[in-house]
């Protein structure tokens, strides 16, 4: 056990956010038209293949506070209130035989829940906000799941019936890169450069931005696990309704993950960087390493869609703890082909969906320009026959 030493602070303050994106005129014998009829093929082959490989990734970005871009770079300028933001990433190359998929892993997620005092104190101080110079508390409140995993995952379709399909998953992470823990509290502004308040932190990480604990240069290390499940069923010709879980069950266990536990009580002070003030404040606490079970935060989404002849009208929920995405969709069907146009009113995200049993495609976003978006998300599943 050892007393937090806050002398070592960094510099400014801590980030929200980590600094973390046609062959029809080619001349015959082309090999690049060759290449393109030879994928043309691949669906003939794709329907009667029991091995091949497989590629996902998968990619759902919000920030309610400010866009994206802005906060990576630690510089909100166009704020809105709100009070959550997070990225959900997944990548996983595998092997397919048969009803088995079975594949690597690799994982970044970051998810920050907080108080709208809290985002508008960081906008006003970080940002292009300007504070009133007028007293004002400040309901502090700040939430952090981050994890960074690699590992394996295994996936089986069970064919129940002809109409349902139930898609058990289970994945095995190894994570190096762990961020969890809260702020809670009251900062006061009492106008002039005045401020002062009374902050509870308990953290866990493999990194200190706050006090820059020195952990000698250990790596920190974790074992985990996840339990998910697909549902997809037909009841009808022109009914189909499908379901996937992310994260239902979902353990991440670190061995001796250093954890910092501190109450930082700051005096009425003139200063112009109150960050920094609160960190240099008198600070009651202790810096230990332990075991610690982090759970990733679960989602899912659950859909639904009528078809008559070539079109359908699907409707999907994405499943936040703290908020429901609502995602309605025209399709249009050619063969095996799927065309559809998505879009999120509430957000004012609009994209596209092109599916095949063998590809899907799926872009969506607020924004073309990356620089103003708040809401991005990116999906490409590909599988390809071997024999």
């Amino acid at each position: 056990m050892k007393s937090v030493q806050p002398q070592a602070a960094a510099q400014g303050s801590a980030p929200l956010y980590p600094r973390l994106y046609l062959f029809n005129r080619l001349p015959p014998f082309n090999p690049l038209r060759a290449f393109c009829l030879a994928l043309g093929l691949l669906p003939v082959f794709a329907q009667s293949a029991d091995y091949g490989v497989y590629t996902k990734l998968d990619t759902i970005t919000f920030s309610e506070i400010a866009p994206i871009d802005q906060i990576i770079d630690n510089e909100p300028i166009d704020f809105t209130n709100g009070e959550l933001a997070f990225t959900y990433n997944r990548f996983e190359l595998g092997f397919r035989w048969k009803n088995w998929r079975i594949g690597y892993l690799a994982r970044y997620d970051y998810r920050l829940e907080f108080s709208e005092d809290t985002a508008r104190f960081y906008y006003e101080e970080e940002g292009a906000g300007q504070r009133p110079n007028t007293p004002r508390n400040y309901d502090v409140y700040l939430d952090v799941m981050h994890q960074r995993s690699q590992g394996f995952a295994v996936h089986y379709d069970w064919q129940i019936r002809d109409n349902l399909n139930v898609t058990p998953s289970v994945s095995l992470l190894f994570a190096n890169g762990l961020l969890d823990g809260k702020i809670e509290g009251e900062a006061q502004f009492f106008g002039n450069d005045i401020y002062s308040g009374r902050l509870d932190l308990d953290y866990r990480y493999d990194e200190d931005f706050i006090f820059e604990r020195n952990l000698g240069g250990d790596k920190i290390r974790g074992t985990g696990y996840t339990f998910d499940i697909a549902v997809d069923w037909r009841p009808s010709h022109h009914w189909r309704f499908h379901l996937q879980t992310y994260d239902l069950i979902s353990y991440i266990h670190w061995r001796d993950a250093p954890r910092t536990v501190a109450t930082a009580d700051a005096e009425p002070e003139v200063t112009e960087d109150p960050f920094e003030r609160y960190k240099e404040a008198s600070v009651r606490g202790k810096e230990t390493s332990s075991s610690f079970r982090q759970r990733i935060t679960p989602r899912a989404l659950l859909g639904g869609s009528f078809h008559y002849r070539n079109f359908s009208v699907p409707l999907e929920l994405y499943l936040e703890p703290d908020r429901v995405f609502v995602f309605p969709s025209l399709a249009y069907s050619i063969g095996r082909w799927e065309l559809a146009l998505l879009a999120e009113p509430r957000v004012d995200a609009f994209g596209l969906r092109i599916g095949h049993p063998w590809l899907s495609f799926v872009f969506m976003a607020d924004r073309l320009d990356y620089e103003k978006a708040k809401f991005f998300s990116f999906g490409l599943n590909l599988r390809v026959p071997l024999f």
